[in-house]
């Protein structure tokens, strides 16, 4: 009888406080990608089963493709019910504390490696490949987070790199992706909107553009962004 006590009052507290646990979170996530990752499909989700390292706890994550929604689960592998406590808030302690960082480190890494920001990145390489034959070059060596792509003489037309959204204003600690480009002087203040466009992080102001990967700008407008770039580095 307690145990079926204490359960309940679990129960209503989870209820009360899992979205403020961040349990469900809003996701642009890529299908194709979520298949490479290990997600399986039935009908409009996808679901990723895996045990932690402590082996007496499994982590569900589901993906609904209608509500672009990512929902996080923890159940006891023993009582094949979900651990509420993960979700309590004013639960703490060392062994909570190492299973929020493991399920934190595992959602970042699927969030990181199925976004739709990463298919951007795919289209932008092999746009430009295709139509400018370039090759994506790590000037920093050990540093997988920024890539230049130049023209035949070496000059740089792109800059693409993953940062914190605090390099250019933002709140957040997940990183984003982020795009330098080069553009006309007299166009960059119009074209300054500190949401898909940016003051240039880390170069000259006042010939570069900074374009936020992470928000809602459309493929066209990039392309056309790119190919501004690139035709003013090699004029």
């Amino acid at each position: 009888m307690r145990y079926q006590n204490y359960k309940k009052t679990l129960s209503e507290q989870y209820q009360k406080s899992r979205e403020k646990r961040g349990a469900k979170m809003k996701q642009e996530l890529q299908e194709s990608f979520l298949l490479e990752y290990g997600f399986c499909k039935k009908e409009n989700f996808y679901y990723y089963k895996s045990f932690l390292s402590d082996s007496s706890f499994i982590l569900a994550v589901y993906y609904d493709t209608q509500r672009k929604e990512l929902e996080v689960k923890v159940y006891d592998s023993f009582l094949k019910e979900e651990y509420f406590p993960f979700y309590i808030k004013n639960y703490s302690g060392h062994f909570l504390a190492t299973l929020h960082e493991e399920v934190d480190h595992i959602l970042e890494d699927i969030i990181q490696k199925c976004s739709m920001k990463k298919e951007k990145i795919r289209k932008i390489l092999e746009f430009a490949q295709k139509k400018y034959g370039s090759i994506p070059n790590y000037p920093w060596k050990g540093d997988p987070n920024y890539c230049t792509l130049t023209n035949s003489k070496k000059k740089w037309y792109a800059l693409l790199m993953k940062v914190s959204p605090k390099a250019i204003g933002l709140e957040g600690k997940q990183k984003i992706y982020l795009l330098n480009l080069k553009h006309s002087p007299e166009k960059i203040p119009n074209l300054i909107d500190t949401d898909r466009v940016f003051p240039a992080y880390h170069m000259n102001k006042k010939h570069w553009i900074t374009v936020n990967l992470s928000s809602d700008i459309s493929w066209n407008a990039i392309e056309e962004l790119i190919q501004e770039s690139y035709d003013l580095v090699n004029s």
